[in-house]
């Protein structure tokens, strides 16, 4: 049991998490939620159009555990592997486009939870809490693990630099990736599915 503590502790000490870039995408994340719920309240969108697009990117099932499934599978490989992708293309920031979007999506659907009615805002803010907040660190543990990839292709295409291996730099990622945000995101995905349901 020690050494097996030993071991987890040794594998994160040696794989630390840069707070300080986690904390700037926050930071841009929550920003870019505000800028778009006040957007929506000034533009006021077609709401039929809105929530029929909306249901189609929705779990469609009531099952606890499938929906589970679905949010993890969704969150923790579909969202990150997009992002991946668009962080091996030597344009700095793109990867950030997939994160940046889901960011709006939320500002978006806190607007619809104002002005619908029969929907109380406070509640389901409280409600979704939890699970945004641990999905967004979770999220963002992602996207600076990919912003390290980015750049160093970056360096290498651009300033001809080959001072860090880009192989090593994406193995350094994926731990990072599998060490902190995999966890995080199964536990958001676990709340959301399965305990938000029985306090709302």
């Amino acid at each position: 049991m020690d050494l097996r503590r030993n071991v987890i502790t040794t594998t994160y000490r040696n794989n630390p998490l840069d707070w300080k870039a986690l904390v700037k995408f926050l930071v841009v994340f929550v920003g870019i939620i505000l800028i778009t719920f006040i957007s929506m309240i000034f533009i006021k969108p077609d709401f039929e159009n809105v929530l029929h697009e909306l249901g189609k990117q929705m779990p469609h099932t009531k099952n606890g555990m499938n929906t589970f499934i679905a949010l993890f599978f969704n969150n923790a490989f579909r969202v990150s592997l997009i992002a991946f992708i668009l962080a091996l293309i030597p344009i700095p920031y793109l990867y950030f486009l997939n994160f940046g979007a889901t960011a709006a999506s939320i500002g978006f659907v806190y607007y619809l939870l104002l002005v619908l009615p029969k929907v109380s805002f406070l509640q389901v803010m409280v409600l979704t809490l939890p699970h945004g907040i641990l999905e967004t660190i979770g999220l963002g543990i992602v996207c600076i693990a990919l912003a390290k990839i980015n750049r160093v292709i970056c360096r290498r295409i651009y300033r001809r630099k080959k001072d860090v291996s880009i192989k090593k730099t994406i193995i350094a990622s994926f731990k990072t990736y599998i060490l902190y945000a995999v966890p995080i995101l199964l536990i958001a995905a676990l709340i959301e599915a399965l305990i938000t349901p029985l306090l709302g």
